[in-house]
């Protein structure tokens, strides 16, 4: 009787966890994308001296221009999300389809792993900023993600599927004549749903991290832009007249990164085990 107490004490713990996780995963994206909506002024418009500390009409002081960080901080980081986010997805899908396939298929597997190979050897801000010269900031992304993110969630996905292909389920699947298509994505998918959920987690922050590098080199949006990779560039040059102005940007960039990361990690350690505690 302890010992049932104790693994459903477990199991609701880890329920628990795993749903405040995707909760406040949620809340963060979704306060990210309406940012602008929150702002509580212009965050276009001067509105004191440069590099003004805080005060009570102006939270987190103004920056370079005399602009309400405040404003521009709730305003600067949709623009990053909005691209970041789809495009660390769409190589987690594409990966992830690859690396199904390879598990399946030893051709398919052989060619998965050596064009991956191949792929991971060239620097992925080295893609994105060649294509950043030739197209716009949001296709030079995505270009980078799917080049180099998806081969990493290939061989991720690929590594975990592998061991599978040949499980008990999977060939009571194909007794019962089910397709290829069918068997890996109804069957193989699910056992390795956690995995996904992770590596998606991973990408997205890559994706995230590697937008803020073109932002910041100036091949995306340009001042007066509301962007927290901007901001940071702005406002080094004041940062001992007023910190906030481009640590607010970055410690918000830092908690983004770890909310998506570790929310999906958590919830895929619970989608992993089956909504088991451990």
């Amino acid at each position: 009787m302890s010992g049932g107490r104790t693994v459903r004490t477990a199991t609701a713990t880890a329920t628990a966890t795993a749903t405040a996780a995707v909760a406040v995963l949620v809340l963060l994206v979704a306060a990210v994308l309406g940012g602008p909506a929150l702002a509580p002024g212009d965050p276009m418009e001067p509105q004191g001296a440069p590099w003004s500390g805080p005060d009570g009409r102006h939270w987190l002081g103004t920056d370079v221009l005399g602009r309400d960080v405040l404003s521009r901080l709730a305003a600067g980081g949709r623009g990053l999300l909005a691209v970041a986010l789809p495009a660390g997805l769409a190589a987690t899908a594409v990966g992830t389809a690859a690396g199904l396939a390879a598990a399946r298929h030893r051709r398919v597997g052989r060619l998965v792993l050596r064009t991956s190979a191949g792929l991971l050897a060239v620097p992925g801000l080295l893609v994105v900023l060649v294509c950043a010269i030739a197209f716009t900031a949001p296709v030079a992304v995505w270009a980078g993600m799917l080049l180099v993110g998806a081969p990493l969630s290939a061989r991720v996905v690929h590594a975990t599927a592998a061991p599978l292909s040949g499980a008990g389920f999977v060939r009571a699947a194909l007794v019962r004549g089910e397709s290829p298509a069918a068997i890996v994505f109804r069957e193989l998918l699910p056992a390795v749903s956690g995995t996904v959920l992770a590596d998606a987690g991973l990408r997205v922050v890559a994706a995230l991290q590697l937008t803020v590098a073109v932002h910041v080199l100036g091949l995306g949006p340009q001042p007066p832009a509301a962007d927290w990779a901007l901001m940071i560039k702005e406002n080094m040059p004041g940062v001992s007249l007023n910190p906030g102005s481009a640590l607010a940007p970055a410690l918000a960039l830092a908690l983004l990164s770890a909310g998506i990361a570790v929310g999906l990690d958590l919830a895929a350690r619970h989608l992993a085990s089956g909504g088991r505690g451990r």
